[in-house]
């Protein structure tokens, strides 16, 4: 084998030296939004008012119409919108509340910190989100409501879905953490449901480093979030004196989840122009080609994407190895010899919840009794399966050309032709 057939990983040349495009996004117009919020004299919602509306009420109203939905309230994190729409939904003490089994944690640990029970449920080994038949065979007279995750690069498949919740009677919260800007049958993700909650956190498609958003078209309840984020508090007319526009209000008692003026400068930045939706579609049209172009390969498993989903947000690129592949050599260590060829990472997907070192209620006496049912290896058999051979990358990946998609198909080739030198590799090692 020449040198330059070689592996990167065992001395080889990589496929790619090119960098990438960067992450989070910075340019001109983020640092003078930034810059122009730290001048104001207002940091936050809970800061005297400075001329015109808050930043956040005004990123509040630019994200409502961008989902095309009524009222947004914005938040501190993903995790602060899930706790407050079970709150606001009165969901608490004695209910139980459906989540996906692969998920990021908070999707599961939140639903501890509202007083309920999670009950953990499959996914679909098409696209790795919850199904109908899954929530379904999850349904205790004890249910409340879903939360429902559009994951990865996906989202549920909604109808027979919200033909479920309604016909049983339950709340559907939207878990839209990576699906910023998802479009399914016309309409965005997060908008089919009783609310749907969102977060900018550092890696997601829009981020402010922290921060989140709760969505709803009900007017009363998101007059009922509000207060629950703003310490009980609500919207007026400045006070004459502190200039202050949050007032105790007849709502319920509340905490501080309020998100900063700086990050809502920073996400409106990024929204100007319809930048946000340029930059989605561009991710999306070089996954799609992706997966046929990966699939060529051979050993290699594409999402099947729901029908009705017009296009798919990013927030990592999915792929499956046919379970040959990683009986030979493991999905982690495939990985790293792609990253060696592309010089971006890619690696394995978080493990299902039931065997995650991150959700563990055992580990906080207040979560005492209600961790659900114990759950053992083997009860989720498509989550169990497709997590152990399933390689991820972030989605600014895919904000390159498309010259550097073929690069990845080109890495994704060599390695998957030198398995055998990984194998040996690995062997030698030990």
């Amino acid at each position: 084998m020449s040198r330059a057939g070689t592996l990167a990983l065992l001395g080889g040349t990589p496929v790619r030296t090119a960098p990438w495009p960067a992450w989070p996004p910075v340019n001109d117009r983020i640092r003078a939004a930034a810059r122009s919020a730290l001048d104001s004299g207002r940091w936050a919602i809970s800061g005297p008012v400075r001329g015109g509306p808050s930043l956040q009420q005004q990123f509040a109203k630019a994200w409502a119409a961008f989902n095309g939905v009524r009222h947004a309230v914005p938040v501190s994190s993903g995790s602060s919108a899930l706790l407050l729409a079970m709150e606001a939904l009165g969901v608490g003490p004695g209910d139980e509340v459906i989540v996906p089994v692969w998920t990021w944690v908070a999707s599961a640990s939140t639903v501890l910190r509202a007083g309920a029970v999670p009950v953990l449920a499959d996914v679909s080994p098409d696209n790795f989100c919850l199904t109908s038949a899954s929530i379904a065979a999850a349904i205790t007279p004890r249910t409340r409501a879903v939360i429902g995750v559009h994951l990865h690069q996906s989202m549920m498949e909604m109808a027979p879905i919200l033909d479920l919740v309604r016909a049983r009677g339950l709340w559907l919260i939207e878990d839209c953490a990576q699906a910023h800007g998802a479009l399914y049958a016309g309409r965005r993700a997060g908008s089919f449901g009783h609310v749907g909650c969102f977060s900018f956190q550092q890696t997601k498609p829009l981020t402010s480093g922290e921060g989140g958003a709760v969505i709803t078209d009900d007017a009363d309840l998101a007059e009922r979030i509000f207060a629950l984020h703003a310490d009980g508090r609500r919207l007026a007319r400045p006070d004459p004196v502190t200039g202050l526009e949050l007032a105790e209000g007849p709502g319920p008692m509340g905490a501080n989840h309020a998100m900063t003026e700086m990050q809502a400068a920073i996400l409106l930045a990024q929204m100007e122009d319809s930048a946000l939706d340029r930059r989605l579609s561009h991710t999306a049209q070089n996954a799609a080609w992706l997966d046929g172009a990966l699939a060529k390969l051979g050993p290699l498993h594409a999402l099947v994407q729901p029908a009705a989903l017009e296009r798919r947000t990013v927030f990592e690129y999915i792929i499956a190895l046919e379970p040959w592949v990683t009986a030979h050599v493991p999905s982690a260590r495939i990985g790293v010899a792609l990253s060696a060829e592309l010089g971006a990472p890619w690696y394995t997907s978080d493990p299902p919840l039931h065997v995650s070192g991150l959700y563990r209620p055992e580990t906080r006496p207040r979560f005492a009794g209600r961790a659900g049912p114990a759950r053992r290896p083997g009860d989720f058999p498509v989550a169990e399966d497709y997590s152990a051979r399933t390689l991820v990358c972030h989605h600014s990946v895919l904000s390159a050309d498309r010259a550097a998609m073929t690069d990845i198909v080109n890495a994704f080739d060599k390695v998957l032709n030198q398995l055998g030198d990984l194998e040996a590799a690995a062997g030698s090692a030990a």
